[in-house]
């Protein structure tokens, strides 16, 4: 009886390290996107502000 209730107690918190794990996967993987999308969008905003300068300067665009 308690070898029973020994080894479903260790089963569920395999299962519940298991589901905490993927939620801890799921939250890295959208961490890492929205800070790769963040950098992505920064690098732009530099070209579009660059480009803009040009423009107004009434330089050449070269890119």
């Amino acid at each position: 009886m308690i070898a029973q209730m020994t080894c479903t107690l260790i089963t569920q918190t395999i299962n519940i390290a298991e589901y905490l794990s993927h939620i801890g996967l799921l939250i890295l993987t959208g961490l890492g996107f929205i800070v790769y999308f963040l950098y992505r969008f920064r690098s732009d905003c530099e070209k579009m502000k660059k480009m803009m300068l040009d423009l107004f300067n009434g330089q050449p665009l070269n890119d």
